[in-house]
């Protein structure tokens, strides 16, 4: 590369903005612990655990359905008769 061509190296001045899928994220996860009596990061594993502290609770699974509503990305079928629908958490 020859002495006289100079290379110019400059950082972007644009700002970044975290997606919203982040931010809330980032503000789901700056929220009160939910029980510190058990251990630091409580989570409940089914909804009446969760509607022991609804207080901090509520909240996120709202959002969380109201996500999955938005995105349509479930469908409303008819139950099979003598079937199980839920198998797995």
């Amino acid at each position: 590369m020859p002495n006289d061509l100079l290379l110019a190296l400059r950082r972007s001045h644009k700002t970044i903005k975290p997606s919203t899928h982040l931010q809330e994220s980032i503000k789901y996860l700056n929220r009160p612990i939910a029980n510190n009596i058990k251990s630091e990061n409580w989570i409940p594993r089914t909804f009446k655990e969760a509607m022991r502290q609804p207080d901090l609770w509520w909240e996120p699974m709202a959002a969380e359905i109201a996500m999955l509503k938005a995105r349509e990305v479930y469908e409303i079928v008819p139950r099979p008769v003598g079937r199980n629908i839920v198998r797995f958490k």
